[in-house]
């Protein structure tokens, strides 16, 4: 709950979970949310309380005291053996509805272990997505190795999912599998024109895989698309990552961003350690 009230104060947000006398109610919904038996009744408590994130701090973690707040307030039975906040945090039972986005503290938290577990409520995913979704998240924490241990799962998946080809085609070009990676791309080519629905995270990745593939003209006609899609809004929902490999797609295929507010804008949400890379833009 502490955490919660700084970043709504800091950040702006809004938390349901802060710790004051007058916030009685949204502390009994957080506990209960957390101590949801499943994840399907985490998920309906959550869209009752109008949640859009699950963040599980290191420091200041109040997480099993609301295991405890609620089972002192429960009245209708035991607390279930098995809480929606365990699920997460001890068995990595991730639901298809909520998305883990990578976000690596500060140098002076990390050295002292500290972490931080966000996860986004979306719209239910299908088993392939969710898997590019988790291989992404893997590759932007610096888990390369745990990342590439999906691949068998992602090549389940890509021929029925752009995004999971995408993925699995990133996956073969750090495994350095040429071979498998260049046939993959000529599927991808063939593919790529009905594409026209594709998230703009992964047409950014998209563009990446012709850029590596050094087919440099779809490369550039990809992160054209992309650049002609962004807007605030889009921008605000881009990972760190691919906001990353957008300025890096930029300088090398050279395609402007649509102005120089645009950004500034976009080089304000990184973290300070990798703002120095691009102040030159």
């Amino acid at each position: 709950p502490d955490v919660t009230t700084n970043l709504v104060f800091y950040g702006g947000g809004k938390g349901i979970g802060t710790f004051y006398w007058e916030n009685n109610e949204g502390l009994k919904r957080a506990a209960e949310i957390f101590a949801a038996p499943s994840a399907d009744a985490a998920r309906e408590l959550m869209e009752a309380a109008g949640v859009t994130h699950v963040v599980i701090y290191s420091w200041g973690g109040f997480e099993k005291e609301y295991l405890q707040l609620h089972a002192d307030f429960l009245a209708d039975g035991p607390a279930s053996d098995s809480p929606f906040l365990m699920q997460l945090v001890r068995d990595q039972k991730i639901p298809r509805w909520l998305r883990p986005l990578a976000f690596q503290p500060p140098r002076e938290l990390t050295a002292q272990g500290d972490v931080a577990l966000i996860f986004e409520k979306v719209e239910e995913m299908t088993e392939g997505l969710a898997a590019a979704r988790r291989f992404e998240y893997l590759l932007e924490m610096g888990l390369n190795a745990a990342a590439l241990a999906m691949a068998p799962a992602l090549a389940r998946f890509e021929a029925s999912e752009p995004a999971v080809a995408i993925s699995r085609a990133r996956a073969l070009a750090l495994s350095g599998n040429r071979e498998d990676f260049r046939s993959l791309v000529n599927e991808i080519t063939g593919a790529a024109a009905r594409w026209e629905d594709l998230a703009l995270e992964d047409r950014i990745r998209l563009s990446g895989v012709f850029a590596i593939a050094g087919m440099r003209d779809e490369a550039a006609a990809q992160l054209e698309r992309a650049i002609s899609e962004l807007d605030e809004s889009a921008l605000g929902a881009l990972t760190v990552d691919a906001i990353m490999h957008l300025f890096d797609l930029s300088r090398s295929l050279g395609t402007t961003l649509p102005n120089a507010e645009f950004a500034a804008a976009a080089k304000a949400r990184l973290p300070n350690r990798l703002k120095e890379r691009f102040d030159a833009l």
